[in-house]
């Protein structure tokens, strides 16, 4: 007896073929109700591929910004960057820019005297991130936050 109705069917139509020993009731019953995360980018399989080659070069473990921005190409994230970046300041009149003008949007580093300087930036001034978070783009996640509850008029946020 199979566990999933689907698979059941495909063992009837003979499209499946049951080996044996079957596996117990309750470990196919709870790998059934697992979730298993998956990532659509909507980009070509090289376009996923360079910038998985990119993060993994490096060694490091992948942040939740560049997997947000791998994984996000519709009009809300595109939204939160918009926004997210016009408080930051380090935005451009256009959606790309000359390596040579990086340094001047770049949000400058403890120490690095090029670029914005993170002590002026909004959530940094009013101390509601840290210098860290800012740097990990968790500043992203509020804006997020709160257009959702903008958009769904959610008024719970903005009352005491």
């Amino acid at each position: 007896m199979s566990v999933i109705p689907s698979a059941q069917l495909k063992v009837s139509n003979k499209i499946l073929i049951q080996k044996q020993p079957l596996l117990p009731v309750k470990l196919c019953l709870d790998f059934a109700d697992c979730e298993i995360p998956v990532v659509s980018t909507g980009q070509e399989d090289d376009k996923i591929k360079e910038i998985f080659c990119r993060i993994n070069s490096s060694g490091k473990k992948i942040s939740a910004h560049d997997l947000r921005q791998a994984s996000s190409e519709d009009p809300f994230a595109d939204l939160v960057r918009r926004c997210a970046i016009r408080i930051r300041g380090d935005y451009t009149y256009y959606d790309s820019i000359s390596m040579e003008d990086m340094r001047k949007i770049s949000i400058s580093g403890i120490g690095l005297e090029y670029g914005i300087s993170h002590k002026d930036i909004f959530w940094r001034r009013h101390n509601i991130i840290t210098y860290e978070n800012l740097r990990r783009s968790r500043d992203e996640e509020i804006v997020a936050s709160l257009l959702i509850n903008i958009l769904l008029h959610n008024t719970k946020l903005f009352t005491r």
